[in-house]
């Protein structure tokens, strides 16, 4: 298989091995840096979840609990 690249390459003209090496390199250049900003942006993005944090509300207790209304019905009894 590498001699057959070879000699792929070898029946290039020096034009065309400097267009393909420059084409090459600009699509694997731009790949690189679509990963590279991608991975920035997703750290970015995953700081920014962290900070955003969310303060617990009071919670609202009802007079009319289940305990309460036991300890009204036996001293209604009582009376």
């Amino acid at each position: 298989m590498e001699e057959k690249l070879q000699s792929y390459c070898d029946s290039l003209s020096p034009k065309k091995r400097l267009v393909s090496i420059v084409v090459l390199g600009s699509v694997f250049g731009i790949i690189s840096l679509y990963f590279s900003l991608s991975a920035i942006y997703s750290i970015n993005k995953a700081d920014q979840e962290q900070i955003k944090i969310k303060h617990i509300n009071q919670l609202k207790l009802h007079s009319n609990n289940s305990i309460h209304q036991l300890n009204l019905n036996q001293y209604e009894r009582q009376e």
